[in-house]
């Protein structure tokens, strides 16, 4: 055993390989170098004691001054027990691991558990009121007592319990977990992060420094007015109780705003370029600069308020208020009655469930619209906007556009300016009212009104109906789109893949088909009616109609009134109806099916019958067959006429023209 005495000032004490005895003398900067063997190091009131790990068990004692042992692994890569006594005064004990063998250090510094152990080894301690700890690369668990300590880790993942005291607690690389405890505590996560880690670092109360540094970091700042900032990555800061000012750096960062003491009192301080962040809060908010996203938690009926920028805001179950500001704005209600107003830009706003009240201010706003109670409101001049529903919905003054969501037979309505209605899968109901509209039926079988104005109209697929009121008003089909009807006040010629026309009213109207095969019903006025190409069925209905099959296998009835049927090429059959009619033959297969007799008047084509003929010799080639009467003009065509008993009522009643 050799037993070493230091002097006053500042020694380098060497042992042996027994069991020594090292004195420092005190006064000075003593480095105690045991060596093998269990040995015993004294102070003795050093200023500072550097104690250098070695083989053995080794004790440490302190005197009656502050004492300052300084534990390094340097010398030895051998942890083996050691144990320190601080003696009387503040001491310290400054712990560092430079080796990368020593993986997990546990330490428990608490008041009520004093000691660290692992495996073979371990180290105790009493007497020790403040830890500078810096360890190696292992996953490392360390609690602290209720002084000020310092801990920095390295490599590996680390929880560090701080205690009462005012801390100094750095993670490094690694998920670390480190909680600061009572007192004003600087905490810092360091490299941990996207390539290295993701921390979770908590103040505790006092007024804290909480730096997440590297990574996906979790602050809390709990009690106290704590300064957080995220670092880089994307990083969750929770202020807690106080006055708290949290600053995510760069990453697309979270700002939670939850207790009742964070109402309106944290401030949150972002940059330019510094990622996509946002700020959830159960209280009254608004948006500081360059934060992006507001959402409103819990079930309070709140207010939230954006910024200049690009806002996502969201409220929650409550009635809310959220304004968007400047920025092309993406607002949500939520459940609960809300009132949003997008501001300028050009806003998405959707009220959610609730009777809501939606204004997008300048800019070109869309509406999401879900209950027929919801409502629009619009500024003249405020730009073109759009509401997409999925109930029926009447646009209010100003709103332009209405586009009708999901598959359910629905109503649009749109106002007094040009709007675009767009209807949905289902059977809609779609009206223009004043204005030129453009109206698209989609899928279904809709009914589209234009109202007045100059309109178009587009019926998509299924079996439309358009009501038409100016000679304006187009309407559009598509091929195998649906057998298709217009209903007009007005004089209308049918578009190419539109089959059927009705005549509305009692005015005297023009009604004309198309190529296809076209159902054309007069009104009660005296109608011009064309069918144009096609097998089309025609009703003059009331009125002294004028009815021209065009080409085509035609159905012509003239109804009531004195009317004038033309058969057209091909082979068509006339049927006068009531009144004073004049049936026209232009050549084909032609039947007339109820001629009266010094009533009705049939007018034949001179050039069918030959320049010299006449009426008697027409009459000399035509023949009875049972109760009708045959005019044959061989290649031209025949002309049969029901309604006679012989020939010579028609000495009257046929003329050449």
């Amino acid at each position: 055993m050799a037993i070493v005495t230091g002097t006053t000032g500042s020694d380098t004490l060497q042992g042996g390989t027994g069991d020594d005895q090292l004195y420092g003398g005190g006064g000075g900067v003593d480095q105690f170098y045991g060596g093998a063997g269990d040995d015993t190091y004294y102070s003795e009131g050093s200023f500072a004691a550097f104690i250098y790990n070695s083989p053995g068990v080794d004790i440490a004692y302190g005197g009656a001054g502050q004492e300052h042992f300084y534990y390094s692994t340097s010398y030895s890569p051998v942890l083996d027990s050691e144990t320190f006594h601080g003696g009387e005064g503040e001491d310290s004990l400054n712990i560092t691991l430079f080796t990368t063998y020593h993986e997990d250090f546990l330490l428990d510094a608490r008041p009520d558990a004093q000691g660290l152990g692992r495996g073979s080894y371990g180290l105790t301690f009493s007497g020790i009121e403040i830890f500078r700890i810096s360890t190696g690369n292992g996953n490392d668990w360390i609690a602290l007592g209720d002084t000020s300590d310092y801990v920095f880790t390295a490599l590996g993942n680390d929880t560090i319990l701080g205690g009462g005291g005012n801390d100094t607690l750095r993670g490094s690389y690694g998920n670390d977990v480190i909680y600061g405890g009572d007192g004003n505590d600087s905490i810092d996560g360091d490299q941990g992060g996207d390539s290295y880690g993701n921390d979770h670092l908590y103040g505790g109360a006092g007024d804290d420094l909480i730096a997440g540094s590297g990574g996906n970091d979790a602050l809390w700042g709990d009690e106290g007015d704590d300064a957080l900032y995220g670092g880089e990555g994307q990083d969750t800061l929770h202020g807690g109780a106080g006055r708290d000012t949290l600053e995510g750096g760069r990453g697309d960062d979270v700002y939670v705003l939850a207790s009742e003491a964070e109402d309106g009192t944290d401030v949150i301080v972002e940059a330019a370029g510094g990622g996509t962040d946002e700020v959830r809060s159960a209280f009254n908010f608004t948006l500081p600069s360059w934060v992006e996203k507001l959402t409103l938690t819990g079930s309070a009926s709140l207010s939230g308020t954006g910024n200049a920028l690009a806002n996502l805001i969201s409220g929650n179950s409550g009635h809310n208020t959220i304004f968007g500001l400047a920025g092309n704005d993406l607002l949500f209600g939520g459940d609960g009655q809300d009132t949003l107003d997008g501001g300028d830009g050009d806003d998405t706003i959707d009220g959610g469930a609730g009777l809501d009240r939606m204004n997008g201010g300048n800019g070109d706003d869309i509406y999401l619209v879900d209950n027929e109670g919801d409502v629009v409101f619009e500024m003249a001049n405020g730009g073109t906007d759009l509401v997409r529903s999925s109930v029926s919905h009447a646009l209010r003054l100003d709103v332009e556009n209405l586009t009708l969501l999901g598959a359910e037979g629905l109503a649009g309505t749109g106002n007094a300016q040009d709007n675009q209605i767009n209807g949905n899968a289902g059977n809609n109901r779609l009206n223009g009212l004043a204005g030129n509209d453009t109206i698209n039926g989609g899928d279904g079988d809709d009914t589209i009104d234009g109202g007045a104005g100059l309109d178009r109209m587009n019926g998509g697929n299924g079996d439309d109906i358009y009501l038409v009121d100016n000679e304006g008003d187009v309407v559009f089909e598509m091929a195998n789109g649906g057998t298709d009807l217009v209903r007009s006040s007005v004089s209308h010629a049918l578009r190419l893949d539109v089959e059927n026309l009705t005549l509305l009213g009692a005015e005297g109207l023009a009604g004309t088909g198309n190529a296809q095969d076209n159902q054309i019903n007069g009104n009660a006025g005296n109608n011009r009616l064309n069918g144009l190409a096609g097998n089309d069925t025609i009703n003059g209905g009331d009125g002294d109609d004028t009815i021209d099959g065009g080409a085509g296998d035609d159905f012509l009835n003239g109804g009531a009134g004195d009317d004038s049927l033309n058969g057209g090429v091909g082979n068509d059959i006339l049927s006068g109806g009531a009144g004073t009619d004049v049936f026209v033959f232009n050549g084909g297969d032609d039947r007339i099916t109820d001629f009266e007799d010094d009533i009705d008047r049939i007018e034949i084509s001179a050039h069918l019958a030959g320049v010299e003929a006449t009426v008697a010799s027409l009459l000399d080639g035509a023949f009875m067959n049972g109760t009708v009467a045959v005019l044959d003009f061989g290649a031209a065509g025949r002309l049969t006429i029901a309604g006679i008993t012989d020939l010579s009522q028609l000495n009257d009643d046929l003329v050449l023209i």
